[in-house]
């Protein structure tokens, strides 16, 4: 559904389901895998994990329907993009995280705090996500580089970057707002756009500031496993949060 909704052909380097059938097909997997899903929800037999799960599901399609709305909109702040990202994002670890605990018989203190690690590990994923488009090659990618900003997707980088003009160079705003206009306005043949989009946003420290962000997120992920005792489960959390902020793809 995510590659229908994004136009993607490619993810993590391999053909998507619509890029190698149709979207007809593409939807009919997707709801698939959501029956499917649905029934081994059904076997665990637990109805709190249940319905985590439809709340997760509510999340992403509000998420998604928020970002559509959006589209080039150069007048978003910061919450808005928290919120999407949330919804879209981390509330899917949030629930993977909580009903993992759950299903364990964790205590209800280890349920909270196993909910708020993947709550903040998804938000800073999500970050570095966004970070990664504008800092690695499509070929590392595995996907277009830029692909988000061409579908007028404006992220925390380009958040910061619009800030960082509008209050310290008013010239370099005006240019950033044309040049995300003509983007949009010139879908099939923006790539010059798209790449002085970049150099703008390299330009005003953007990607560290968006960085900044991606490791409060971790160091937040990180306190709250103070819930747990320490052995090799704790550990490969905490390596997931290192892995989380150095990935390159």
């Amino acid at each position: 559904h995510d590659d229908i909704i994004d136009n993607s052909f490619v993810r993590r380097g391999q053909p998507t389901t619509n890029s190698t059938w149709n979207n007809a097909i593409t939807v009919i997997s997707g709801d698939f895998m959501f029956a499917r899903a649905a029934i081994n929800l059904g076997l665990i037999g637990i109805n709190q994990i249940t319905t985590i799960y439809a709340q997760v599901l509510e999340d992403l399609c509000d998420g998604e329907i928020w970002q559509a709305e959006r589209k080039f909109n150069t007048e978003l702040d910061y919450e808005f993009y928290l919120t999407k990202t949330f919804k879209k994002t981390a509330s899917l670890f949030e629930a993977a995280c909580k009903a993992s605990s759950i299903i364990c018989n964790a205590s209800s203190k280890q349920v909270i705090a196993a909910a708020e690690y993947g709550r903040n590990l998804g938000m800073a994923f999500q970050i570095v996500d966004d970070i990664l488009d504008y800092t690695e090659a499509p070929e590392t990618l595995g996907k277009p580089a830029l692909a988000d900003l061409k579908e007028g997707h404006l992220t925390l980088p380009i958040l910061i970057c619009l800030e960082n003009f509008k209050t310290l160079n008013e010239e370099k705003y005006n240019e950033l707002i044309n040049l995300i206009n003509l983007v949009k306005e010139n879908p099939d043949d923006s790539s010059e756009y798209l790449s002085k989009i970049k150099d703008l946003v390299l330009e005003a420290d953007a990607i560290n500031k968006s960085f900044d962000y991606a490791i409060k997120f971790t160091n937040n992920a990180k306190n709250v496993l103070d819930a747990f005792d320490n052995g090799e489960a704790k550990k490969i959390l905490e390596d997931l949060l290192i892995f989380t902020t150095q990935r390159k793809s």
